[in-house]
């Protein structure tokens, strides 16, 4: 196979600086899922939502302290806004709080029962309400301390409110729950877990799910948000992450008119499509797909930023590539790398402070997988803990000489270090780095991926398989040599240098 060679200069151009003292760029989610969940017929939920997960897993605790010490973990997805906190239950699995009866906990009908689609008896998810008690609170804190995390946790937008029509209720947010739950991590001692909260998830806007709540909505209960917030843990100590959905430009110039006493916009995206899409795997091999579709939306996001938001956060509060829990042998395997880290890349380019992976664990697109009552890596597991750990904090503008197909990132750290994310998108030919900033003799450190099989979940770092069911440190494992470094088809590296 003919090497197409290339040479590279990383700019002097910083185009942005992530706040890593405030919080990780790199960021998971884990939901609330039920067992229950199933897209397209397969069932990718199984013992993997919040209620369900064995936070005792080694592999899982492994896995998280490997994703970075104070990296984020953001606790929500769909059904937030169905779930009540009761933190006087002592259960560690769900509560009685929502229960038909609150007597008879082991009724199915207090734990998100299936409830179909539509008003007015069912849900935009096809799910009931639960019941979040203390217990399982305290096992969810419990991992997040042990694996120091810090937590961003969703709230419910809808408690208190009344449903009568399709997406319109009645009423005001009701912020007796969670207060309680404020009160509840005060008085536990546990206020250094959390970075902040989001109230509601993708109900916000036009292009929401359970709800089209009101710009004057938004200013009111977030209001009523930071009121209760700062009473609790004392003025702007915990962060407020607005939206929580869908990116609307509308929606977001008038909300920050009515009221601008939050912190960021933890916008959600799917642009890969519906997990059971046929356009998944070719946008996945696009190397075009970034820089349009992508580039395009992370320009009028950038926009608002510069015209309304210039002081909040721009966060990419959820992904996972494909809606509907992912697509099975693609978001979950080697492949997926090239719509991820191409994404994680090009989102820091564009001011973004935060990426948050859907999910840490659960459904199809998690960095981890439970199949058969046993835990796994997922590939893109592996580039999430060398991005965290290897790409410092000063974005940097990269040229090159290679066509459209090779996508480069430069991040530099506070030691002078610069280092490179390459993404070949070539399907059959590999590449060749000869130079970089003019030096053909330059001495790197690489870490090299590769997989036998675009769709298996093998990878190999330098020729070394990584294993499935245990982990081990990879940053460790780079090869130091001297210029020119080839990246093969389908794969990627990470390359070091100062």
């Amino acid at each position: 196979m003919a090497l197409l060679p290339v040479f590279l200069n990383v700019t002097s151009t910083v185009l942005h600086v992530l706040p890593s003292e405030k919080h990780s760029y790199t960021c998971q989610t884990l939901d609330f899922w039920p067992s229950e969940k199933c897209d397209y017929g397969n069932c990718s939920w199984v013992e993997m939502g919040l209620m369900d997960l064995d936070f005792e897993d080694e592999l899982l605790n492994n896995a998280t302290k490997m994703l970075g010490n104070e990296s984020l973990l953001r606790v929500g997805g769909t059904l937030c806004d169905h779930v009540e906190v009761d933190t006087a239950d002592r259960s560690t699995t769900w509560g009685s709080c929502t229960c038909p009866d609150p007597n008879d906990p082991t009724d199915p009908l207090c734990y998100f029962p299936w409830v179909g689609h539509g008003y007015p008896d069912g849900s935009f998810s096809g799910f009931g309400k639960a019941c979040l008690p203390g217990g399982r609170f305290d096992i969810l804190m419990d991992f997040a301390e042990r694996n120091k995390k810090k937590l961003v946790f969703d709230l419910s937008a809808e408690f208190g409110r009344t449903l009568v029509g399709p997406t319109i209720w009645e009423g005001d947010w009701d912020s007796a729950n969670a207060r309680a739950l404020f009160e509840y991590i005060k008085n536990q001692g546990k206020e250094d877990l959390f970075y902040g909260f989001e109230l509601g998830n993708e109900v916000w806007g036009v292009k929401t799910g359970d709800a089209h709540f009101t710009p004057e909505n938004a200013a009111k209960d977030y209001a009523l948000l930071r009121k209760e917030l700062d009473e609790v843990f004392g003025p702007g100590r915990m962060k407020i992450l607005t939206l929580s959905g869908n990116w609307e430009y509308i929606f977001m110039t008038e909300f920050i008119e009515k009221y601008d006493g939050w912190d960021g916009v933890a916008w959600h995206w799917y642009p890969l499509g519906a997990g059971r899409s046929d356009e998944v795997i070719p946008n996945v091999n696009n190397e075009n797909f970034t820089l349009t579709e992508i580039k395009e939306r992370l320009e009028i996001v950038n926009l608002w930023q510069r015209q309304h938001g210039r002081d909040k956060e721009l966060w990419m509060g959820e992904t996972g590539g494909a809606f509907n829990s992912g697509q099975n042998t693609t978001t979950n395997r080697f492949m997926s790398h090239r719509w991820y880290l191409d994404q994680l890349g090009i989102f820091a380019q564009y001011k973004h402070d935060a990426y948050c992976r859907q999910t840490l664990i659960g459904g199809n697109y998690g960095l981890l997988q439970r199949t058969n009552g046993e835990n796994s890596i997922n590939p893109d597991f592996w580039g999430t803990v060398l991005f965290n750990s290897l790409m410092g904090e000063f974005v940097h503008d990269v040229l090159h000489s290679g066509d459209e197909k090779l996508h480069l990132y430069a991040h530099q750290n506070k030691k002078n270090e610069t280092v490179l994310l390459a993404i070949n998108f070539n399907r059959d030919e590999p590449i060749e780095i000869k130079n970089i900033n003019g030096l053909f003799d330059l001495e790197v450190d690489i870490w090299k991926m590769s997989s036998p099989d675009d769709q298996s979940s093998v990878v190999f770092l330098n020729g070394n398989e990584l294993p499935l069911t245990n982990t081990v440190d990879p940053t460790e494992m780079f090869v130091t040599k001297t210029l020119p470094v080839q990246i093969p088809a389908k794969s990627y590296a990470f390359i070091r240098f100062s």
